[in-house]
């Protein structure tokens, strides 16, 4: 009976060695019972277990327990198998039990954990067990550890474009890349996990040098310089990191991820392969942040918006050709916030959308009442700004011509201004985009040239009508340097593709002049004019001479 069990039966001496043995002993280790009988358990259990069978032999033997235990046994081949021993002394001063093999039931538990605590792209820990490690770290610090650690956010740069252009399989690729890199920047002790998405966090322990933080980051900065090399794609990517360290205030993981995160949407908010180190204004400008937020979405409903209009001017005869749409914000009790303060924030919540979609209704009623108004100005153009995620809407040329229907304004009275970036986030398609629009009659400007990503040999792939220079060539342009030859180069060039060229931010007679001397069609900036209310402009049109009141204005600045 005991001879065609699948466990283990055995019974053992008071000295602990085995005198019974069924045929299950030779079956699950693979030793035969003769060299087996006469041994204690002890010399069949793995090296790192012999010490705790010892213990245990001894609580058996000479406490006479009964003892419940998962060992480490090794195999006749070297394998390890768990087994899970149930013994209890018996009459003869020895004792009997069971051996029960648990080997597939241990493996099964250990990938289980394995799958919770690990990332399955790239084999890194995750976030349950990154949270888990930090708190670990927080806890021997609590307990009067003087170690110095410090927590890394990293998220990468443009990854989404990566993604969307080349597909999901070379963005998993690359993360599995990125993810090896990281790992070799690192140390043993140091921990790395992928946080989500693009997303990885390190945590740096035991740190005896403060300076080593930024050491790292300056360090995975480099590695990444190199392209990744995929498939058939050569892909370059960069990644911001936010870091904060274990000498400020945090108290839980929680406090400490949510201000490595802060850090990193500041470094995010600089540009490209940027780290930050988080400080406590960081963590002010949050909440203000957060407060702006949820103003902001109150602000469309309370009528805190208002339209802005700045002249564009035509450098032959110093007219008003057409007015650019901007948009200010009359805070109830911060007064006038800044547009760069606001705007990034509409964005990242999906609030431009009906902010963008306001600004354009507003823009085109007001730019067709002027006409009306006033019939020399019949002519004039009003230019919008259009955000990547109106663009990038399924029925946007249908929304467009929605407006204008419902208001009255001719298509050719309205210019759309786009950015570089959305030009190169899905080329193809804007392609489409743009052809369409321009089929309706609309007139397309891109926005801040030469900022982006864009080069000059990209403008022939777009059915483009302007080109603005950004205000930061125009700075030095009226001493003879890099900036006035650049602005030379686009106005040229633009020309040859049958462009005109705006050039904005111009604040000196001096840039003014220049522009007029190189070909340059049309400006605009506080030389001119600053952005004006709508009644403003209206009181501008209804002078006598509006280029007249440009002049005097020009004269006093």
């Amino acid at each position: 009976m005991v001879e065609s069990l699948r466990e283990i039966v055995f019974n053992i001496d008071e000295q602990g060695k085995f005198t019974f043995l069924n045929r299950a002993w030779v079956e699950t280790l693979g030793y035969s019972l003769s060299e087996s009988l006469g041994l204690s358990f002890v010399q069949f259990l793995s090296p790192s277990e012999q010490e705790k069978g010892e213990l245990i032999l001894g609580e058996i033997l000479k406490h006479k327990q009964t003892i419940r235990q998962e060992l480490l046994f090794k195999h006749q081949n070297e394998k390890i198998v768990w087994l899970e021993l149930s013994v209890k002394p018996n009459q003869e001063g020895g004792a009997s039990g069971t051996l029960t093999d648990v080997t597939d039931r241990k493996q099964a538990i250990a990938k289980l954990e394995y799958i919770a605590y690990h990332d399955n792209l790239t084999g890194l820990y995750n976030r349950l067990a990154f949270t888990e490690e930090l708190e670990q770290e927080i806890k021997r610090r609590e307990q009067g550890s003087r170690a110095i650690f410090a927590v890394l956010f990293l998220d990468l740069d443009g990854f989404k474009l990566i993604n969307d252009s080349l597909g999901h399989l070379i963005g998993d690729l690359l993360l599995i890349a990125v993810a090896k890199r990281l790992q070799g920047c690192l140390k043993a002790t140091d921990t790395i996990a992928r946080f989500g998405g693009d997303e990885f966090t390190i945590l740096l322990s035991s740190i005896r040098d403060i300076r080593y933080p930024i050491q790292i980051a300056k360090r995975i900065h480099q590695i990444l310089k190199q392209p990744f090399n995929l498939q058939e794609h050569q892909v370059f990517i960069s990644t911001s990191i936010g870091i904060v360290l274990s000498t400020t205030e945090g108290k839980t993981s929680e406090d400490f991820l949510r201000n490595a995160d802060i850090a990193l949407y500041q470094a995010k908010a600089q540009g490209k392969a940027i780290y930050e180190i988080f400080d406590r204004k960081m963590h002010a400008q949050t909440l203000e942040r957060l407060n702006l937020e949820t103003y902001l979405w109150q602000a469309l409903e309370k009528n805190e918006f208002e339209v802005y209009y700045q002249p564009i001017i035509n450098l032959i005869d110093e007219q008003i050709v057409g007015f650019e749409a901007l948009v200010r914000w009359h805070h109830f009790s911060q007064g006038i916030i800044a547009p760069a303060k606001f705007i990034p924030i509409a964005e990242e919540t999906g609030l431009i959308l009906d902010l963008g979609w306001w600004i354009f209704r507003q823009a085109c009623q007001q730019m067709k009442q002027w006409q009306k108004q006033f019939s020399q100005y019949q002519s004039c153009y009003v230019s919008i700004n259009l955000s990547i995620k109106q663009f990038s809407q399924p029925n946007l040329l249908g929304e467009i011509e929605k407006i204008l229907t419902e208001v009255g304004l001719a298509k050719e009275f309205l210019k759309l201004e786009i950015t570089e970036s959305i030009l190169m986030s899905n080329t193809q398609v804007n392609e489409q985009n743009l052809k369409q629009l321009q089929d309706l009659g609309i007139r397309l400007s891109i926005d801040d040239f030469g900022t982006g990503y864009s080069s000059l040999s990209y403008l022939h792939r777009f059915p483009l009508n302007t080109l603005k220079i950004d205000r930061s060539f125009i700075n030095n342009i009226a001493q003879e340097g890099i900036n006035q030859e650049i602005v030379e180069v686009m106005i040229v060039l633009a020309h040859k593709l049958g462009m005109d060229v705006i050039a904005e931010g111009v604040e000196t007679i001096e840039q003014y002049q220049q522009l007029s001397l190189l070909g340059c069609d049309r400006v605009q900036g506080y030389f001119c004019s600053p952005p004006l209310s709508a009644i403003a402009v209206t009181e501008l049109l209804s002078s006598t001479a509006p280029s007249d009141y440009l002049k005097r204005t020009k004269l006093t600045r």
